[in-house]
């Protein structure tokens, strides 16, 4: 078998799956240089409440203020997109957030809710459950994950309408219910903020205490 494998190797060096470099650890997907590009964002730099920017004349969105703290991980890059797009990677991706929460000193979540999704994006949401039910392995103390909200409408472009008008959210029945609980939202890509914080209103509705928001990346925000 060794020798098999060190044939197809010679044969077909693998190759990073980003930049196609040839890899030297057969063991991961990403060269070191495209790994060098996952650089998180430092959380001194950025509001604690929106996580926008720090600048003179900073005030938190107000769509964004129901949330009691937000976080984003990383900026858009070539190697983050790659992790996205590869089915194998969910593990890879939770381990990302859970170390970049874990240094936020953030309290443990009691029920973890990826953002919602409809048929135009199920593989997006699929992904943000994946994600969620891995993240809540790595707690101590697993919480339950709850794809417990879904849109009633068809998604709208978000620059081009008010934020009550971006899309509404029906809550099905909560098991175990969030009333009284600490919820942490999983959310994957981070543009104008609206889908989670309308995840966030829904939670709070439901009787949550404090809700938490959490992306993977950012593309620009609004």
């Amino acid at each position: 078998m060794n020798a098999l494998q060190s044939t197809l190797h010679f044969l077909f060096p693998p190759m990073c799956t980003c930049c196609r470099s040839p890899l030297e650890d057969t063991h991961t997907t990403l060269c070191a240089s495209c790994w060098s590009q996952l650089l998180p964002i430092d959380p001194s730099s950025r509001c604690p409440r929106c996580f926008h920017p720090y600048c003179s004349n900073h005030r938190c969105p107000k769509h964004l203020t129901v949330l009691s703290k937000n976080a984003i991980c990383f900026e858009d890059s070539p190697a983050l997109q790659t992790l996205r797009n590869a089915p194998n990677q969910i593990d890879a991706l939770a381990g990302l957030l859970f170390f970049y929460w874990h240094s936020l000193s953030w309290p443990t979540p009691e029920v973890i809710v990826p953002t919602p999704g409809d048929w135009f994006s199920k593989k997006s949401w699929e992904m943000r459950k994946k994600i969620s039910k891995t993240f809540s392995l790595f707690l101590h103390l697993p919480a339950p994950v709850l794809p417990s909200l879904q849109r009633d409408k068809l998604p709208i472009p978000h620059l081009e309408i008010e934020q009550q008008e971006n899309a509404d959210l029906s809550c099905m029945t909560f098991q175990p219910s969030v009333i009284n609980k600490s919820v942490l939202i999983i959310h994957d890509e981070l543009s104008t903020g609206i889908s989670l914080s309308l995840t966030a209103q829904a939670l709070l509705q439901y009787g949550a205490s404090r809700v938490y928001g959490l992306s993977l990346y950012e593309t620009s925000f609004s």
